[in-house]
C-alpha cells in the first residue's frame, strides 16, 4: 500500500515552490567539422504535433541562435540538418525518504529569587521550568513520482550526411508537462551545442533562470 505523503512535506514543498530547479545532464561529442556551421535546417525525428513542434522549435531556434547559428527553411540552403528528437517517460513511482522531527523535553532551567529582607535569615526561592525542543530525528518514507525527460539534437552535413555533432540532454524530476521543462533542457545544453563536453556534465537551473525565460519566448 502506498503511503500518502506526510502534511510535514507538502507543507515543505509547497513553501519551496518559488525554488524549484531542474538538474539536467548535458553529454556532448563534435567533430572538428562542426566549426565551420553557419546554417541549419531543423528536422523532427519525433512525431508529434504540427503546433507542438511549431513551438518546440521556436525553443530550438532562439537557442541556437545564441550560438551564431541561423535557421533556413530549405534544407539545400542549409550548412547541416539538426535532427531533433525528445520525449518523457510514464511516471515512475519510487521511495523517498525525510528526517521528521520529534519535539520533547530537552532538558530543565531553574531561576532563584532571594528573600532580601534584612530582619530574616537569607533565603532563596528556585524554581524549575523545561525547557522543550527537538529531541531527534525520524527517517519517514512516503512515495512520490517522478518522470525521465529526454532530448537529442544530432546535426550531419547537408551535403554528405557526415556527422557533425550530436548532444543529449537528460532530467529527471517531479514535472510531467515536458512544454514546462523543455526550454530548461535547452538553457543547460545552449553552451555545449556544436562542442565536445568530454564527459557528462551535470547543470542545475533554478526556474526563475534568464535564459530559460528568453528561449520560452517570455
Amino acid at each position: 500500500m502506498n503511503r500518502l505523503i506526510p502534511l510535514f512535506v507538502l507543507a515543505s514543498l509547497a513553501s519551496c515552490a518559488s525554488t524549484t530547479s531542474f538538474l539536467v545532464e548535458v553529454d556532448g561529442l563534435a567533430a572538428p567539422a562542426s566549426a565551420t556551421i553557419q546554417t541549419y535546417a531543423l528536422d523532427p525525428v519525433t512525431p508529434t504535433d504540427p503546433l507542438l513542434w511549431q513551438e518546440l522549435a521556436g525553443c530550438i531556434e532562439r537557442t541556437l541562435q545564441e550560438r551564431g547559428w541561423r535557421r533556413v527553411a530549405e534544407a539545400d540552403a542549409a550548412d547541416c540538418i539538426v535532427d531533433v528528437e525528445f520525449g518523457i517517460s510514464a511516471p515512475e513511482e519510487y521511495e523517498a525518504t525525510y528526517q521528521d522531527p520529534v519535539w520533547g523535553q530537552t532538558g530543565e532551567t531553574t531561576s532563584y529569587v532571594a528573600d532580601n529582607n534584612p530582619y530574616t535569615s537569607y533565603q532563596a526561592t528556585s524554581t524549575t521550568t523545561p525547557v522543550y525542543g527537538i529531541t531527534h530525528y525520524e527517517t519517514r518514507a512516503y512515495t512520490a513520482v517522478r518522470y525521465h525527460r529526454h532530448l537529442n539534437l544530432t546535426a550531419h552535413s547537408a551535403h554528405d550526411e557526415q556527422l557533425l555533432w550530436r548532444t543529449r540532454v537528460r532530467s529527471s524530476g517531479s514535472s510531467g508537462d515536458f512544454r514546462r521543462v523543455f526550454p530548461f533542457l535547452l538553457a543547460a545544453a545552449q553552451p555545449h551545442f556544436g562542442r565536445s563536453t568530454g564527459k557528462t556534465v551535470q547543470v542545475t537551473l533554478k526556474e526563475n533562470d534568464d535564459l530559460a525565460a528568453e528561449i520560452a519566448g517570455r
